[in-house]
């Protein structure tokens, strides 16, 4: 979320490439808090938020197999509940629109095993 857009794809499809096998898991938080960021609208308590550029809406993830060609596979991994409350009714309260595809996300990305012989 720190780098621009150009910037994540390139490390994506770098990672690929480099890591045949392999997976990546990454975080992503949705455009709108990407805007405020930008803005400097996200602040706290005395913390300004950094900038950040990259922003992915949860049902946009699919759009990273995009990101190069030994990118396999992409998946969502969706809280499984916590503590309390508010952690037994998230995973419930993400399935609800908007909050299921305006939601700050992880996800997975499988990268292709080499052909034999490459």
């Amino acid at each position: 979320m720190y780098l621009p857009p150009a910037r994540v794809r390139a490390l994506i499809a770098g990672c690929a490439e480099r890591f045949p096998g392999g997976s990546l898991v990454l975080d992503a938080v949705p455009h709108w808090f990407g805007r405020l960021t930008r803005s400097g609208r996200m602040r706290t308590h005395g913390y300004q938020a950094p900038p950040m550029p990259w922003a992915m809406d949860a049902d946009e993830r699919d759009k990273l197999r995009t990101a190069g060609p030994a990118v396999a596979a992409v998946r969502d991994v969706r809280p499984t509940g916590g503590r309390g409350l508010v952690g037994a009714l998230l995973p419930l309260a993400l399935t609800v629109p908007p909050l299921a595809t305006r939601r700050p996300s992880v996800t997975v990305l499988e990268f292709a095993q080499r052909p034999e012989g490459s």
